[in-house]
């Protein structure tokens, strides 16, 4: 009972952080918004255009606009107008989903691991990590569809992880699903498909541990599985796989502009490597690399606060330290792949492109959290040592609170002022 209350309280935060003053916080509407928002108007209005790609805006993948014609119809059939809040409704809808979604995920990592100790606490600090991450609230509350790939990602890991633990088949389809989705939302989400195909052989070659005190599933059980995931996905992408046939210069077109940018941004983004050390900069407590647009960032502000920041190394070390165990390696090459779309275009670090990773970054903090958590006294400790160490795991609940507190201030008090 106690879990599900704080899972409650958890998701209500996460609601309030991306839906409280959405009419007019962010200010105005960008250019990216509005694209979408016709073409979603236009997909709502016209019974004939259902666009598998949205050729206009340098190409965008047309999954953000169907879901905003879908809220149109929602807003309309309560009597609200569709327009802009509707817009930033749906992406504010799939930021919450996101926070859901990391529970399943982190549920399995528990699982996974329960050698090294995660506590049934590790899915309630990851979804409060994300859920007061100002990285994710602030692309919850803006129009565009980078908000749908952490909770893709998400998302298809957790069935596939699942699916490897019971064998059901349901969780391979629903995974094979997801994975074609992700061709279908954004560029930078791309990555997702590719990334599970390393995940599963580290699954397969540690797959006696990864289902430790489950019911054995037979490797045939699997292999179907697997299959099922990739059919699934193959059917569902075909349509996009052949309009890309069709139309390689339009679905090719933002991508080969932002990689061929690399090295064209001055000294900072002098080169791909200089760009791959300023993203991973970002993360850095020290001189952190920043993004300096306004609409993306306050300007010079860190991808996390500091208290986030400490919570996120702790975490990376950690995983580092337990990569043999397949849940650790899982998660740490997650980080890599999602971070690499960024890293590999020009303006790094460019924190839309790089969302994907705000994911398996709450992950790592939420591992810190639960290390914390976990903080038992040593059997030598007496006296005031022994009460401090007694105490030392609401230490855990301390960072989470300071780190969520800066965040929503720096949003809707720093962010919200700027001109």
């Amino acid at each position: 009972m106690t879990r599900r209350l704080s899972l409650l309280a958890i998701l209500l935060i996460a609601i309030f952080l991306r839906f409280w003053q959405l009419h007019s916080l962010p200010p105005g509407f960008h250019l990216d918004e509005s694209y979408e928002a016709l073409e979603a108007w236009h997909i709502f209005t016209d019974a004939t255009y259902r666009p598998i790609f949205l050729p206009g805006n340098f190409g965008v993948p047309a999954l953000n606009a169907y879901a905003n014609a879908l809220m149109f119809g929602l807003f309309q059939l309560f009597g609200a107008a569709a327009g802009p809040l509707a817009v930033r409704t749906t992406a504010a809808c799939f930021g919450v989903l996101g926070v859901g979604a990391l529970v399943g995920l982190a549920s399995e990592f528990q699982k996974m691991t329960k050698k090294s100790g995660l506590s049934l606490a590790f899915p309630l600090f990851a979804a409060a990590s994300l859920a007061t991450l100002r990285w994710h609230i602030h692309f919850s509350r803006i129009g565009i569809e980078p908000i749908i790939v952490p909770l893709l990602w998400t998302s298809a890991l957790w069935l596939l992880l699942r699916g490897w633990r019971t064998g059901y088949a349901s969780n391979f389809v629903g995974c094979g699903v997801l994975l074609a989705a992700s061709m279908y939302t954004y560029q930078a989400a791309w990555i997702i498909p590719f990334l599970m195909l390393p995940i599963v052989l580290l699954l397969w070659l540690s797959k006696t541990e990864s289902v430790a005190g489950q019911p054995t599933i037979h490797t045939k059980q699997r292999m179907i599985g697997l299959v099922l995931t990739g059919v699934v996905a193959i059917l569902l992408v075909a349509p996009f796989g052949w309009y890309v046939w069709q139309h390689p210069d339009i679905v090719t077109l933002r991508p080969s502009q932002v990689a061929s940018g690399v090295g064209t941004d001055g000294a900072d983004n002098a080169s791909v490597w200089r760009s791959i050390g300023r993203t991973v900069q970002m993360y850095s407590p020290i001189n952190p690399a920043t993004d300096l647009n306004a609409r993306r960032n306050i300007p010079g502000e860190p991808v996390l606060n500091l208290w986030e920041t400490l919570l996120f190394l702790a975490g990376l070390g950690i995983a580092f330290w337990r990569i043999r165990r397949p849940g650790y390696a899982i998660l740490l090459l997650s980080l890599l792949g999602l971070l690499l779309p960024g890293a590999l275009s020009q303006h790094a670090p460019h924190f839309h492109r790089l969302l994907g990773a705000s994911a398996p970054t709450a992950l790592l903090c939420a591992l810190a959290l639960d290390t914390l958590w976990q903080w038992r006294p040593r059997p030598m400790a007496t006296g005031p040592l022994l009460r401090i160490q007694a105490q030392l795991h609401w230490a855990s609940l301390l960072l989470l609170v300071l780190g969520g507190a800066v965040s929503a201030q720096n949003y809707f008090v720093r962010w919200a002022r700027l001109p």
